[in-house]
């Protein structure tokens, strides 16, 4: 006798977002049972306030180190996050490629806008007069 696991018995569906179990099945007396779909959004941990000031701050730390004619892996590492940023903004923030992207990409933003405060610290502000 071969036995199946509950998972194999359940029915799913598929839709362009994943699969998830039926919204409604038959249990074992017959009746028909409302099942909750399985969750798919993950809480954030970065608000979308947040999200956008960092968007900003990317964008323009990298016309500044373009302009300030910065050290290129300085410049392409900005342009990369910048640019996921800005095709990431429009897509929905509860969307598969959102989700799977935007942690790494808030710590890799946050990687490069130190560097780049620090290379302006370094190159940028010694030459400019304060008065």
């Amino acid at each position: 006798m071969m036995i199946r696991s509950l998972a194999t018995r359940k029915r799913t569906v598929c839709g362009p977002s994943g699969c998830a179990r039926a919204w409604n099945e038959l249990d074992s007396r017959g009746l028909l049972e409302m099942a909750k779909p399985a969750s798919t959004q993950v809480e954030p941990t970065e608000s979308q306030m947040d999200l956008n000031h960092l968007r900003r701050e990317t964008r323009t730390a990298l016309e500044l180190a373009v302009v300030a004619l910065a050290p290129t892996d300085l410049v392409n590492r900005l342009a990369a996050v910048a640019g996921l940023q800005e095709a990431l903004v429009e897509l929905p923030s509860d969307s598969p490629p959102v989700m799977a992207l935007v942690p790494g990409l808030v710590t890799r933003a946050r990687s490069a806008l130190e560097d780049w405060q620090k290379w302006q610290h370094e190159h940028l502000e010694k030459r400019m007069p304060r008065g």
